[in-house]
C-alpha cells in the first residue's frame, strides 16, 4: 500500500479544530460551574434567610409577642410552597422549631399583660403621685388620662387567661399590702402603748381619743377594743391596789381568788396557784381576824405575798390581753382574706376562663338539638359571651351581698364600716345586653337608635373606635 500523505495545510486544520473543542469543552465546563455556584448562591441565602426568620421568630417568642410569631411561622410556611425539594425538610424543622415557642410565647404574653394591668392599678393607687405626674393637666384632662389608664388595663383584662392570672396576682399585692398595714398598725400600738396606759390612768380621754384615731378607719375597732383590754386591766391592778392591805390593814383573799377565777386558762390559775397560796399562808399565820390585827411579823410577809401575787396578776392580764388581741387579728385576717376574695370579683372587668367555659356547657345545654340528641345549630360566640355576662353579673350580685355580711362582722362600728360598691359596670336594658366600652356602659338599645340613622359598617366602625373589642362588637349585633 503507498503511503498516505497529508499535506501541512490540513494538519494544520486539524490541530486547529482540536484547540476549538478543548476550548469549548472548557467554555461549557466554566458555565455550568458558575450555575452551580449561583444556585450554591441562592440556596445559602434562601437557607440564610429562613435562620433569619427563625431568628426574629425566637425573639418574638421571648417577648411575648405572640402575633409576630405566628407570623414568622406563616412565612416559614409560604418559602416551603415553593422551596426546592432538597430545603424542603430543613424549613420544615424551622417551623415546627417555631411552632413549639408558641405555649412558651403565649404564657409570656400572659404575663406581660398582667404586669401591665398591675402597673396600672399601682399608679392609679397612688392618686397623689399621679396627679403630680401631670401637673399641666387641668382637672377635666387629668380625670380623662385616669379613664384612659382604667380603659387600658380593662383591655389588657379582655383574654380570661389573663384575667384569671391577673386576679391570683392582684390579690397577692393587696394581701401583701394589708400585710404590711398590719405591721405598721402593730407598730403603732407598740410605740404608743406606754403612752395610752398613762392616758387611761389619768383618766385623759382625749389623749385615749387620739390613740384610736390615729391608727385610722381600718383598725379603729381593733384600737378601740386594746383600749377596752387595757382599761379592764388598769382598773383591775387599781381595784387590788386600793384593797391592798397597805391600803386597807385587813387582807382580802376573796378578791384575789375571784380575780384568779375570771381568767378561763387553766394554765394561768396553775401558775398564779403559789402565789396565791403563799399569800393565803401569810394571812392565815399573821392575821388575827377577830381582833383585826397582825402579829408583829405577820403584817409584812403579807404585804410582800400580796404584792408578788398582785405582780403576777398584771403580768398575767397582760399576756391574755396579748393572746386576746392576736386571736381577734388572726380573726380579722381571715376577714380579710374573705373581704378580698370578694372585693376582687367585683372588680372583675370580664367574665374569667372559668365563667367562660360555664357559659359555653350552658349554650351547649340550651342549643337546638336534634331528635337524636345531637346540636343541630353550635351557639354562636356571640350568645356564649352573652351568657357569661349574666353569668358575671350573677357573680357580682352575690358577691355584694356577702361583703355587706363580712364588712359588719370585720368592722363593727357602723362609723368606720365601708360599703360595697354598687355595680357600674354593665346594666341591663329591655332584657338585652350591654357592656362597658372604655369606662362607658354601651347597650343593644344605644346600637339600635345608632342603625336607624347609620349603616352597620360605620357603627361598627365607630364602636372598634372607641375600644370596643370583635366579642363585644358580635354580643351587641346579636339578634339584630
Amino acid at each position: 500500500m503507498a503511503n498516505l500523505q497529508i499535506s501541512p495545510q490540513v494538519l494544520g486544520a486539524l490541530s486547529n479544530f482540536g484547540a476549538s473543542d478543548r476550548i469549548g469543552d472548557a467554555i461549557e465546563t466554566r458555565m455550568l460551574r458558575e450555575a452551580e455556584l449561583r444556585k450554591e448562591k441562592e440556596q445559602t441565602e434562601r437557607l440564610n434567610a429562613a435562620i433569619d426568620i427563625t431568628g426574629e421568630g425566637v425573639a418574638a417568642a421571648q417577648s411575648g409577642n405572640v402575633s409576630g410569631l405566628k407570623s414568622q411561622i406563616e412565612t416559614l410556611r409560604e418559602a416551603i410552597k415553593t422551596a426546592p425539594l432538597e430545603e424542603k425538610q430543613f424549613l420544615i424543622e424551622e417551623m415546627r422549631r417555631l411552632n413549639d415557642l408558641l405555649p412558651g410565647a403565649t404564657n409570656i404574653s400572659i404575663d406581660n399583660s398582667v404586669n401591665a394591668a398591675l402597673a396600672i392599678d399601682a399608679r392609679l393607687k397612688d392618686q397623689e403621685a399621679l396627679r403630680a405626674a401631670m401637673p399641666n393637666l387641668t382637672e377635666d384632662q387629668f380625670n380623662q388620662a385616669v379613664q384612659s389608664l382604667k380603659a387600658n388595663r380593662d383591655n389588657l383584662l379582655l383574654d380570661p387567661r389573663v384575667t384569671d392570672n391577673y386576679n391570683v396576682r392582684a390579690a397577692a399585692v393587696r394581701r401583701a399590702d394589708r400585710e404590711a398595714e398590719d405591721l405598721k398598725h402593730e407598730d403603732y400600738v407598740s410605740k404608743n402603748s406606754a403612752g395610752l396606759e398613762a392616758a387611761i390612768r389619768d383618766g385623759d380621754t382625749d389623749r385615749v381619743q387620739s390613740f384610736i384615731t390615729g391608727a385610722g378607719p381600718r383598725y379603729a375597732d381593733d384600737a378601740q377594743q386594746y383600749v377596752g383590754l387595757i382599761t379592764g386591766n388598769i382598773e383591775t391592778m387599781q381595784r387590788l391596789e386600793q384593797s391592798s392591805i397597805a391600803m386597807t390593814q385587813e387582807p382580802n383573799l376573796e378578791l384575789y381568788k375571784s380575780q384568779i377565777e375570771q381568767f378561763e386558762s387553766e394554765e394561768v390559775k396553775r401558775i398564779l396557784g403559789p402565789a396565791l397560796a403563799e399569800y393565803e399562808k401569810a394571812i392565815e399565820s399573821g392575821w388575827n381576824a377577830e381582833k383585826g390585827q397582825w402579829t408583829t411579823n405577820g403584817r409584812a410577809r403579807a404585804e410582800q405575798a400580796e404584792a408578788l401575787l398582785r405582780s403576777q396578776i398584771n403580768s398575767v392580764g397582760m399576756s391574755d390581753l396579748a393572746s386576746q388581741m392576736a386571736d381577734r387579728r388572726a380573726r380579722v385576717r381571715t376577714l380579710d382574706q374573705q373581704i378580698d376574695q370578694q372585693e376582687a370579683v367585683l372588680d372583675l372587668v370580664n367574665p374569667t376562663q372559668q365563667t367562660m367555659e360555664a357559659a359555653r356547657r350552658i349554650a351547649n345545654a340550651m342549643a337546638e338539638r336534634t331528635g337524636s340528641g345531637k346540636i343541630r345549630r353550635a351557639p354562636t360566640e356571640a350568645q356564649i359571651n352573652q351568657i357569661a355576662e349574666q353569668l358575671l353579673r350573677r357573680e357580682k350580685e352575690n358577691a355584694r351581698a356577702r361583703l355587706n355580711q363580712l364588712y359588719e362582722e370585720r368592722y363593727p362600728d357602723d362609723e368606720n364600716r365601708p360599703e360595697a360598691k354598687a355595680d357600674v359596670g354593665a346594666t341591663e336594658d329591655d332584657g338585652g345586653y350591654s357592656t362597658k366600652i372604655n369606662g362607658n356602659v354601651t347597650t343593644r338599645k344605644m346600637v339600635t337608635d345608632a342603625l336607624e340613622t347609620q349603616s352597620e359598617r360605620q357603627v361598627k366602625s365607630k364602636l372598634r373606635n372607641s375600644g370596643a373589642s370583635e366579642q363585644q362588637i358580635d354580643a351587641l349585633f346579636d339578634g339584630l
